[in-house]
């Protein structure tokens, strides 16, 4: 009985650190995220948290993969597009030069 309630208090917990780190992870990269992924993910947010406040477990569980599962996708394209765009610019950097020692 008290690990059916500690496992119980350990996803309720878990679920609001997920809603956590995503909000600011939303906060952070709010200029780069397209409108549509912001909502799709705070719509995930705010259903998790009534899921959480009506101890629904089942639902929370579910909410909670759903939820991690677009933040992972979310910070894939973000990643992906950091490292396009710094690859560019590390491009227009590059300078080819050959040299010689002299004695």
């Amino acid at each position: 009985m008290i690990k059916k309630k500690e496992k119980k208090i350990d996803l309720k917990n878990q679920a609001d650190s997920l809603c956590y780190q995503c909000e600011r992870q939303l906060s952070e990269l709010e200029d780069k995220i397209e409108i549509d992924s912001k909502n799709k993910i705070n719509d995930k947010i705010t259903q998790l948290r009534n899921a959480v406040t009506e101890d629904n477990y089942p639902l929370i569980r579910s909410l909670y993969s759903d939820l991690q599962s677009l933040i992972t996708d979310f910070g894939k394209k973000s990643y992906s597009e950091r490292s396009e765009s710094t690859s560019k610019d590390s491009d227009k950097t590059t300078i080819d030069a050959d040299f010689s020692e002299t004695n």
